[in-house]
């Protein structure tokens, strides 16, 4: 690991394009978000849950979702209309989301190059998996988020008031315990209907991502979910999002959350009943409906593995839910 992630180092900025004399630690979640639910500077982040072996449940603010793939200058000057606070609670302009979308890009190429030095580097646990594929997928996703990466940064630099889609804003007027700021690709509608599948490795058809932060701050917390318009699968989940009720809304997001992102972070202070519960741990555990974060079992003949039944959205803690808001 420790070889990955020095392999995994950029020699230059991919925004600037200079070399990189002194890497940034980027944070993927803003700091002021951070701050917000952090109990004595400390947060607990998806693994307090997952529980992988070898990986810690708790970081401090200053390593808490954090990247290094840009310089400092470009850190410092690329995110400040969204990394601001008097903007943050407020509804999102299109600049705003291409900072966010840019964010959440950087991490992701950043951890697709992690993901690749690990392979190079034949761990253990690859023997379980076709490592080909698992390549392929990588090149893929790369090849996807550096073309919208591009797009993005054309829109930030422009000024372009025109490109990205809110699925769902709102803002809340308590104190969530949980930060993030996430891109994945969502795979079922509010109905469990496919909108994307997982499996079609089809060389020309690109990544359809979606964007989903949830930022506590200030006694509030906003939600926010988003696409670019060119990801035309998401345009039938906006007309089921718009015709919902906000419960049914903040429950099918909730399920995102955990079903799908891994860039999320809890305060410490989060209710011991959401941390325990059967079915968030299971579904922490998940990957694309399969049980053990995705891998195959040592025994094909696993009759537990083979009858999985994918947690369900009604299953959870609805996080988003007053009882659960924090107070400090």
């Amino acid at each position: 690991m420790k070889k990955a992630r020095a392999g995994a180092k950029p020699q230059y900025c991919l925004l600037c394009g200079k070399e990189i004399i002194h890497i940034c630690n980027s944070h993927s979640v803003p700091r002021m978000v951070l701050d917000t639910i952090a109990e004595n500077g400390m947060l607990y982040n998806k693994n307090k849950v997952a529980g992988i072996q070898y990986f810690k449940c708790e970081d401090g603010i200053k390593s808490t979702g954090t990247f290094h793939y840009i310089c400092r200058e470009c850190d410092s000057k690329e995110f400040i209309d969204y990394e601001n606070p008097e903007n943050i609670l407020k509804k999102p302009t299109n600049l705003m989301m291409a900072e966010i979308a840019i964010k959440n890009l950087l991490l992701m190429i950043s951890a697709r190059k992690y993901e690749r030095e690990l392979y190079q580097n034949d761990i253990q646990y690859l023997s379980f998996v076709n490592i080909q594929q698992m390549i392929k997928v990588n090149e893929l996703d790369t090849r996807d988020y550096l073309d919208d990466l591009e797009l993005y940064m054309k829109i930030k630099r422009e000024k372009l008031e025109y490109g990205f889609q809110i699925a769902y804003w709102t803002v809340l007027p308590y104190i969530c315990p949980i930060a993030v700021q996430s891109t994945f690709t969502i795979y079922r509608d509010m109905n469990g209907a496919l909108i994307n599948d997982p499996y079609d490795l089809d060389d020309k058809k690109k990544n359809q991502s979606a964007h989903l932060c949830v930022f506590p701050f200030n006694g509030s917390t906003v939600i926010l979910l988003f696409y670019h318009k060119r990801d035309k699968s998401y345009k039938s989940l906006w007309h089921q999002i718009n015709s919902s009720s906000r419960e049914d809304v903040l429950k099918y997001i909730n399920y995102l959350i955990f079903a799908l992102a891994d860039n999320y972070f809890f305060s410490k202070s989060i209710s011991e009943t959401v941390l325990n519960d059967k079915a968030f741990v299971r579904l922490s555990r998940e990957y694309l409906e399969h049980p053990n974060y995705g891998l195959p079992p040592i025994n094909r003949n696993d009759e537990k593995y083979l009858s999985n039944k994918p947690v369900s959205a009604d299953e959870i803690p609805m996080i988003f839910e007053e009882k659960y808001s924090i107070k400090f």
